[in-house]
């Protein structure tokens, strides 16, 4: 067997290894060219973000800086139209739209809104963003150019307050005080009859439970009508003008209040609630002409407007240069 001649040809030693070094030097081709592929992915330039300047300007808040450390944020407006749109163009349509409701609040104190807001006007704000909650102002700055002036406020909570209120520089509140009020206190008027929106009466924002008091000596004329617009309901007719004065979104009267019960001004007849057509805590606080034309409360009632003690009010001031450091 040993004798036996091979068949075919012996392999050839040299030609695997030519072979074995290809296949190396293809696999060290194939390394820098995915490197080379790789670095230019990493340094492709990013186009610079180009901001409209129609946009308000809105400041960011990384977690280093002033702003962010407060838990606020800040926004400048140049009126060029709408306020609502330059709010919504720069922060979105929901915090747009809800930050706008709430700089209204304030600059109906000042101005007739919209009709008194001009092309140029400056509102300065800076409010906190809260979940499931409308944006909270902290500080605001207006310019108006049809009255020439700057208007400021600053929300601020006195030592044993129950609600924080905004205020003026100088410690006056930015709100006026209705004198024989059905509320006692109140966290904020949230509509007027002057901001706008066509309201035919004025919204205090109020916890439920908030006892109602009769701002005048009157009858009782109708309880809860109309209760999925105005929930539980109460009327009043002043015995010496005649004029009606309406309560809306109640909680549920006592029954011992009844149609024709003589009130005398000043007596608890009620207790505010969220019943009825509305999305928050609030009362509904509406007067009535004889002919029924609607009346505005801030022109009907005298008012007045509170001012911080000196004690207060220097505590006011400190909180005021804190906010006015970070516009």
């Amino acid at each position: 067997m040993n004798d036996m001649p091979t068949l075919g040809r012996p392999p050839k030693r040299v030609l695997r290894r030519s072979v074995i070094l290809l296949l190396m030097v293809v696999c060290v081709l194939l390394a820098v060219v995915g490197a080379r592929r790789h670095h230019d992915a990493a340094v492709v330039p990013v186009p610079p973000v180009v901001a409209d300047a129609s946009v308000p300007e809105v400041a960011a808040r990384p977690p280093s800086d002033e702003l962010g450390r407060a838990g606020l944020r800040k926004v400048k407006v140049d009126l060029s139209g709408p306020l609502e749109t330059a709010l919504v163009q720069g922060l979105g349509s929901e915090l747009g739209q809800r930050l706008t409701q709430t700089v209204v609040r304030q600059l109906a104190w000042w101005v007739q809104v919209p009709k008194d807001l001009l092309r140029g006007d400056r509102i300065e704000l800076l409010f906190e963003e809260r979940v499931g909650q409308e944006p909270l102002v902290v500080a605001l700055r207006f310019r108006s150019h049809k009255l020439g002036r700057e208007f400021k406020s600053f929300r601020f909570v006195a030592p044993g307050a129950q609600f924080g209120h905004y205020y003026q520089p100088g410690g006056s509140e930015l709100e006026l005080r209705l004198i024989d009020s059905p509320l006692d206190d109140y966290d904020q008027v949230t509509s007027l009859l002057k901001d706008g929106r066509d309201h035919k009466g004025i919204d205090f924002k109020t916890p439920v439970g908030t006892p109602i008091r009769a701002p005048f000596e009157a009858v009782v004329v109708r309880k809860t009508w109309l209760f999925a617009q105005n929930g539980n309901s109460l009327e009043l007719r002043d015995v010496a003008t005649h004029r009606a004065a309406i309560f809306l979104h109640l909680s549920p009267l006592p029954a011992s209040l009844f149609v024709g019960a003589a009130i005398k001004r000043g007596d608890v007849v009620a207790q505010t609630g969220n019943s009825g057509h509305s999305f928050a805590p609030h009362l509904h606080y509406q007067l009535v002409s004889p002919k029924g034309e609607a009346l505005d409360p801030f022109v009907i009632h005298k008012t007045m407007r509170r001012k911080l003690s000196p004690t207060d009010l220097a505590l006011f001031n400190a909180e005021m240069q804190r906010l006015e450091h970070l516009f």
